[in-house]
């Protein structure tokens, strides 16, 4: 059997930084090893379509069938193509909207026909199967989280409130710092590389980006700066375009529950493109709020080595969303034992009162989000034990539902019925 996948690395860690692709990289990560299980796992660069179709002319003289593993979802990767395709990915519907990735509004349309033309699907959130089968009744799906535990589990690590430093060399907003923001220089492009950035875009058929290129003045670059996480550290991850989650909500109630107090940090890491109106406002905001507690944004891609050190300084990971769909980053932080705190989460047995401070429904988003904030903040303080349960628990409940051991059989199983 031979699987394709499309995975452009140096697009995704270039200059476009932050986009959907992101998201498309992390299932990429986590499923390629058990797809090379099975069989022979091609990575393809670029002209997707015509090296698929050359792949499946030659899977078919050896006798042997290619199927391209599509992480993107179908709105997003709508090809005419010679093998058969099975979609790796989420679908949600929402006020009679359908998104895909969680993020961005899909045609149904054309999530219908991405659909029709796919052997099956798999979603990586249990809610998803429903709005699959409301576009595609009589398609093949499954409900498997990606096969992340074993990736962050080592990070698990003793309870520490001691001070601790992120250094970052991006955009970054705070109320550590002189004017809530780090200092930035701003560079011209020289002449002869922005014409080589216009004329490598052009050739990938990208007019957009030339064009951006062509408008693009400058290059701004921050100086490094250190930022230091007081205390007890809560963090939430928050895609800069989803509509179901809000930063605004988070800060507001943080810094309503912890205007007095010091020795706590709130980490915002923004995922995806942050566009320049958006960091004005929240600069604005942070500017408005007056109080002892830390505030960080995070407006920059990390490494995989200062993600990692996230999640080692942070205590509690905040779920923002007003749905039930649940995004790898909370899987992996409560992997490396992390306590979530969030809204209720239907169809999701691996969160309970074990491992998880349930906030009320949405209506009364910023109170509970208040409240549950002073409770895990006393948990800490008067019963360093009970935290250390919850954190326990917090792993174990990962390593039931999205280590490789689990997702495995899961995984064959489903491809096996389906004779791919």
């Amino acid at each position: 059997m031979i699987y394709t996948v499309y995975f452009n690395r140096d697009e995704i860690f270039g200059d476009r930084i932050g986009h959907e692709e992101l998201e498309h990289y992390a299932l990429v990560k986590y499923f390629s090893p058990l797809l090379r299980e099975r069989g022979t796992l091609v990575r393809l660069v670029e002209h997707v379509k015509r090296q698929v179709d050359s792949i499946s002319l030659v899977a078919e003289c050896l006798g042997e069938k290619n199927i391209f593993i599509s992480f993107s979802a179908p709105n997003a990767d709508y090809l005419e193509l010679n093998s058969g395709k099975l979609f790796i990915g989420s679908i949600y519907k929402r006020s009679k909207k359908y998104y895909s990735g969680q993020v961005k509004v899909a045609s149904d349309s054309i999530l219908r026909n991405g659909l029709q033309q796919s052997i099956a699907m798999v979603s990586t959130c249990p809610n998803s199967l429903l709005s699959i089968e409301d576009l595609h009744r009589d398609l093949p799906s499954i409900a498997i989280p990606p096969p992340l535990w074993d990736y962050y589990s080592k990070l698990n690590q003793e309870l520490d409130i001691s001070s601790s430093s992120l250094k970052t060399d991006g955009y970054v907003i705070s109320n550590q710092l002189k004017g809530c923001r780090a200092k930035h220089i701003k560079n011209k492009i020289p002449l002869n590389r922005k014409l080589h950035s216009v004329s490598s875009a052009i050739k990938k058929g990208n007019l957009m980006l030339a064009i951006e290129y062509l408008f693009r003045r400058g290059l701004i670059y921050f100086e490094p700066t250190t930022l230091v996480t007081e205390g007890i550290v809560y963090t939430t991850i928050i895609g800069a375009n989803n509509p179901f989650k809000s930063y605004k909500a988070i800060i507001t109630a943080f810094g309503k529950a912890f205007k007095s107090t010091a020795n706590v940090t709130l980490i915002i890491k923004m995922a995806g493109r942050v566009r320049k109106s958006q960091k004005r406002r929240m600069l604005k905001l942070l500017k408005s709020k007056t109080c002892n507690c830390s505030i960080i944004i995070i407006n920059e891609h990390l490494s995989q080595l200062k993600y990692e050190q996230l999640i080692r300084a942070t205590h509690f990971v905040i779920n923002s969303s007003c749905t039930d769909e649940i995004g790898n980053s909370l899987l992996e932080f409560m992997s490396a034992g992390k306590p979530l705190i969030s809204p209720p989460l239907s169809n999701h047995p691996s969160f309970s009162n074990e491992n998880t401070f349930f906030m009320k429904k949405s209506d009364e988003y910023k109170a509970s989000l208040e409240d549950q904030l002073l409770r895990s903040y006393k948990l800490v303080n008067d019963d360093p034990q009970a935290y250390y349960s919850m954190s326990k628990a917090s792993a174990k409940s990962m390593s039931e539902y999205c280590s490789v051991k689990q997702v495995r059989p899961l995984f064959n199983e489903f491809l096996n019925q389906l004779d791919i």
